[in-house]
């Protein structure tokens, strides 16, 4: 299943408030409610790993699994590169949700 998130609020102490809809939601995102989430567990490393590590963490159970026909307010975009977290807050920002079997492993080059 596909979603969008919203981050609407960073804190210098490591907290989070966002808010996650499911993508073909013809609700607005601002309709949903906010949670406050520990950015501690999440990967940092750049946005793709960002996005990943907090669906991981957090998407899959904030979620409803509804699916409606069209989207509305909820126009979200993709997220690439060098991640910082100030940029991100008011914008809606598309993932994907994962099951606990299969994940992507990023790591550094390894020589054998």
């Amino acid at each position: 299943m596909r979603c969008a998130f919203k981050i609407e609020k960073v804190w210098k102490s490591g907290k989070i408030s966002i808010k996650f809809v499911p993508l073909n939601d013809i609700d607005s995102i601002d309709d949903y409610p906010t949670y406050t989430i520990s950015s501690k567990e999440l990967d940092l490393y750049d946005c793709e790993s960002f996005v990943e590590s907090l669906m991981k963490v957090y998407g899959n159970y904030n979620l409803n699994e509804q699916d409606k026909k069209q989207i509305v307010d909820n126009p979200p975009e993709n997220i690439t590169g060098e991640l910082n977290l100030e940029d991100l807050v008011g914008r809606v920002i598309a993932a994907k949700t994962y099951n606990d079997k299969r994940f992507i492993l990023k790591m550094k080059r390894i020589e054998l």
